[in-house]
């Protein structure tokens, strides 16, 4: 049986991080390619250990020292990584829910997916509002508002919805090691409802946008967060850590070019500078 958990990162700030762990074995680290990628932390390792979900505990074993006797903790009790702390919560499984939803019909699956995208666009625009209302609170535009998108191969629209449905899904679950194939994944659910609308199949497109739409809502989640470290960071004048979230920052940013975007690369440069000596951190390559 599959065995799923949610890990809790608590940081010395106050911030907490939540992931999802629906694999195993994965890994925990600063690095951005981590499973569970502890960005706000400054006293791990880039690559820090790997986790194995069994049971009744998870097991933490160091890839510095792979030789070392894994150390297990029970769910639900707290375990110090450096300067932050993860508690781990077991996901049960869905039992006979996942046997109930196979037999819904097609018009309470419509219902379903109607319903989600109006959840989507209402967490989006209450984000807006309150990213507005914020003083000072700019955030960078990981897509363009209107994310508009047409069939490129109309006259094989059909086929052309399966493929590109199958890209974006294959696209999304390769984020966790390069976040450009999430950004990537967006697009491409767009352009797969845009052919499903062409050969009439609405509810297929539907869904297809609702798909994009939370993919969507997940990247610019994680951006805001991103720019929130950056914040707390620099008003605690850590360059180590500003740094950290800005290469963060900056891979998901790699598509734009805009003055945001390029004001992030400027100071990411500036601190580089600042800490040439003592940086553990490869040059910025943009």
């Amino acid at each position: 049986m599959r065995i799923r958990a949610r890990a809790h990162v608590d940081y010395e700030d106050g911030t907490r991080d939540t992931f999802e762990i629906a694999r195993s074995p994965v890994t925990i680290g600063r690095a951005p390619t981590c499973d569970v990628a502890l960005i706000g932390a400054r006293r791990v390792e880039w690559e820090h250990a790997r986790i194995e979900l069994a049971r009744d505990a998870v097991s933490f074993t160091p890839l510095a020292t792979p030789d070392e006797t894994p150390v297990r903790a029970p769910y639900g009790r707290a375990v110090a990584l450096g300067d932050a702390r993860i508690t781990f919560e077991r996901i049960e499984g869905p039992g006979m829910r996942a046997y109930w939803m196979r037999g819904l019909s097609a018009a309470v699956a419509m219902v379903i997916v109607a319903s989600l995208a109006t959840l989507v666009i209402g967490r989006r625009g209450a984000r807006a509002a309150a990213a507005e209302d914020a003083p000072g609170s700019s955030r960078p535009a990981l897509f363009d508002e209107d994310l508009a998108a047409s069939c490129d191969q109309e006259e094989r629209a059909g086929r052309r919805t399966l493929e590109l449905s199958l890209a974006a899904r294959a696209l999304r679950e390769q984020r966790a090691f390069d976040v450009q194939d999430g950004v990537r994944a967006v697009e491409t659910f767009a352009r797969a409802a845009a052919c499903a609308e062409h050969v009439g199949d609405e509810l297929g497109a539907d869904a297809l946008r609702a798909e994009g739409d939370e993919l969507r809502t997940e990247l610019e989640e994680r951006a805001a967060r991103l720019v929130a470290r950056v914040r707390r960071a620099r008003q605690r004048e850590d360059a180590e850590a500003e740094l950290t979230a800005l290469r963060s920052l900056l891979e998901l940013l790699a598509h734009r070019d805009d003055e945001l975007a390029q004001e992030y690369v400027a100071r990411a440069r500036t601190l580089e500078a600042e800490t040439s000596r003592t940086s553990r951190f490869p040059r910025l390559g943009r």
